[in-house]
């Protein structure tokens, strides 16, 4: 399998920790004050203030609307973000979810915005009165039925990350193995060829993607192929832009503030290319 470098941008004094993408746009943390939103290619390049020293724990997105929620339980509250118009919304976090952990599973259609928590308790947000409330069981089992059903089957397995609105999930069962669970189809999917020592895991269209400090694993039909950080650097987060691009962050162990945003892309039938190194 080829893969080519097709763009990188490398920055003296921002502490990347954050990656993720929504649609075709790629989201990276600055330092602590906001998030950077690039249109690929990377010249085009957004910022969306937040307040100072904010630390993003996770991300939840609207992939219809690209709208994307950071949750920031450090700071007791959720920053809600239309990437379109660069309009936010901070909302606190009420008492009774300062000692819960949200957990990565949630359901937001439409109004509906659920979140849930690893004690299996679900909290609704509206958005009209800006509040948090406690809901039941049996109020997702009646009213959000096909959350209910993927939740249900959620909870029986370790997850490792999950695709809430693909209804899908990498787990990992008792032997060890790795596997990609579509529950819309009922299809396992089991990661085969793969070294230890990776901490992340995604998953898209047959690839498996294990992110390690000192490489990354792609596996194509099992088969792997592997890239390597630049020289001092090690890898952060990755993620998948669509099925043959990927866009990988890493730092220096030495300075975090010395970082490189990198967007990779692979296959069988593309050519090889060389990517110039632009700084920021």
């Amino acid at each position: 399998m080829v893969i080519n470098q097709l763009e990188q941008i490398k920055y003296k004094n921002n502490d990347i920790y954050l990656t993720d993408v929504c649609d075709d746009k790629i989201l990276i943390n600055t330092n602590y004050n906001g998030i950077l939103v690039f249109y690929s290619p990377l010249a085009i390049e957004q910022k969306i203030s937040l307040p100072n020293n904010t630390i993003i724990y996770r991300t939840y997105k609207k992939y219809d609307e690209n709208k994307i929620i950071l949750y920031s339980p450090d700071d007791n509250q959720m920053t809600f973000i239309n990437i379109d118009t660069k309009e936010t919304l901070i909302v606190a976090l009420p008492s009774f979810l300062t000692n819960n952990i949200l957990s990565p599973n949630y359901y937001w259609q439409g109004s509906a915005l659920i979140f849930t928590t690893y004690n299996n308790n679900f909290y609704r947000f509206s958005f009209e009165s800006q509040q948090f409330s406690e809901i039941s069981l049996a109020i997702i089992e009646g009213t959000y039925t096909n959350f209910f059903k993927f939740w249900n089957i959620c909870k029986d397995y370790d997850i490792l990350t999950v695709y809430p609105h693909e209804q899908s999930f990498i787990f990992k069962d008792n032997t060890g193995s790795v596997i990609y669970f579509d529950c819309r189809q009922n299809k396992k999917i089991a990661a085969k060829n793969f070294n230890d020592g990776w901490h992340e895991v995604e998953y898209n269209n047959g690839t498996f993607m294990f992110i390690h400090e000192n490489k990354i694993e792609l596996l194509n039909d099992n088969q792997p192929s592997t890239i390597q950080p630049l020289v001092d650097y090690i890898f952060l987060k990755a993620k998948f832009l669509n099925q043959n691009t990927i866009a990988i962050t890493s730092s220096k162990p030495s300075n975090p503030k010395e970082s490189l945003l990198e967007i990779y892309e692979f296959g069988h039938n593309i050519p090889l290319r060389h990517t110039p190194l632009r700084r920021r």
